[in-house]
């Protein structure tokens, strides 16, 4: 089953019927432990954030086809700080942040913490950001796609090519989120 990053799919996995509260609580104590750990046990946590991939079905090898960025930016951590653990804490977040958001539906993590009145509009806030992220993996990934689909070479035109999906990429986003902010609106939704 393909993986999108950073998108949320309902399943009936363990962590996806925990509290999202509790989820958020947790991925800021794993961030503190990944940051506080020793050296050795820093392996020892990727390979736990791996079997919670595979405990909730999160296909691993599609998770790894997408990040190619973030594989770079790790890669330029080990080159400029010479630390492979460095760089497998850095990956420890990102894999981490994964499962969060592959796990927990924004709708339900923003109406959990509406719930509380001093977290109403970190809620609000929250959802709004979490939901913006997606738009915007998928408005610039379908102009990718769209451009790859002309046969058009991103390696021979690497200028052209960037304006051309920056500039296309960034007109799909904000069609997007204009029509999300009407629909927000004819909601009533404020913050």
């Amino acid at each position: 089953m393909n993986t999108k990053l950073f998108h949320y799919r309902h399943s009936d996995g363990l962590l996806n019927k925990v509290n999202p509260v509790v989820k958020l609580l947790m991925l800021i104590i794993l961030s503190l432990i990944n940051s506080l750990l020793d050296d050795l046990f820093v392996i020892v946590f990727f390979i736990i954030c791996v079997s919670a991939m595979a405990l909730n079905r999160i296909n691993f090898l599609s998770v790894l086809k997408q990040s190619v960025f973030f594989i770079i930016i790790g890669v330029v951590f080990f080159i400029t700080s010479h630390s492979f653990f460095k760089m497998l804490r850095y990956y420890n977040m990102v894999l981490i942040c994964i499962i969060f958001t592959y796990t927990t539906s924004v709708f339900d993590l923003s109406y959990s913490l509406t719930k509380y009145s001093l977290l109403r509009k970190t809620g609000k806030i929250l959802s709004l950001t979490l939901i913006m992220i997606p738009l915007a993996l998928d408005s610039f990934s379908q102009v990718i796609l769209a451009y790859r689909s002309r046969n058009f070479s991103i390696i021979k035109h690497p200028f052209s090519s960037l304006t051309f999906i920056v500039i296309n990429g960034t007109k799909k986003y904000i069609e997007k989120v204009s029509s999300f902010s009407d629909s927000l609106q004819s909601r009533l939704f404020q913050v």
